[in-house]
């Protein structure tokens, strides 16, 4: 998932938290967007850990 992906699903994320009627709805956008931007970071931190492995050899 590249940059625009991920703000375009955490832009959704805060929309429907918005837009929730129950707090449980609303508990449940922003975790996901919690996810959402922990998954990026994870994938981030992958990414440049191969780019430095492929550096060592």
């Amino acid at each position: 998932m590249d940059q625009t992906e991920t703000a375009w699903l955490l832009e959704q994320a805060r929309q429907l938290a918005q837009q929730a009627t129950t707090y449980q709805q609303k508990a449940f956008y922003v975790a996901l967007g919690d996810l959402i931007q922990e998954q990026q970071k994870r994938a981030d931190q992958l990414e440049n850990e191969l780019d430095g492995r492929m550096w060592e050899h």
